[in-house]
């Protein structure tokens, strides 16, 4: 398998040669089966994985996510998300599953993943994975999991991602992700 040349935007989840299009719904559409299980550890990991691709889409709107930004382009959000400064305000926010925040058009904190959370959620899936019999569904969501964190990582430099910003400032990074687009 062949990497993306680092100064073009990657389209793809090399791990399990997934399109970022598809990775944006697979964890709703793994849902079910995850549900299925009866294991609220595998229906947790699904439900964050899919919490933090929708926080992911949120940074690039008005714009649908379709390709991680290349390192440049990574390198020159992080460094405006830095340029945000503090903001104690941030410590409320939570990431949550698309479909539970658009069915009550508000965040809940008990419905959600902080960042700490979320890295938890990954070593939870990676025990798991470790111990076998995954489906390969919930693995390829593990993957989409590691991929949109590592990503969130590189927006989020040089801290990495470790708190999920307010709403007005995913705004304003949207704004800006859409000056980058533009090119």
């Amino acid at each position: 398998m062949t990497h993306p040349n680092t100064t073009e935007r990657q389209t793809r989840i090399d791990s399990i040669d997934m399109d970022l299009v598809v990775a944006l719904d697979y964890p709703h559409d793994t849902l079910d089966e995850a549900i299925e299980t009866g294991d609220d550890q595998l229906v947790a990991v699904v439900q964050c994985t899919e919490a933090v691709v929708f926080y992911a889409e949120e940074l690039h709107l008005p714009h649908r996510l379709q390709q991680f930004l290349s390192p440049a382009e990574s390198g020159q959000v992080a460094a405006y998300i830095e340029s945000l400064g503090p903001n104690p305000a941030r410590a409320e926010q939570w990431m949550e599953p698309r479909y539970g925040y658009v069915t009550r058009g508000e965040r809940r904190a008990d419905a959600g993943w902080n960042a700490d959370l979320a890295r938890a959620a990954l070593q939870t899936a990676d025990e798991r994975a470790a111990e076998g019999g995954l489906s390969e569904n919930v693995t390829d969501c593990i993957e989409i999991l590691r991929a949109f964190l590592g990503y969130l990582d590189r927006l989020h430099a040089p801290a990495g991602f470790t708190e999920v910003l307010t709403p007005s400032e995913r705004t304003k990074v949207g704004a800006f992700l859409t000056d980058i687009l533009r090119g």
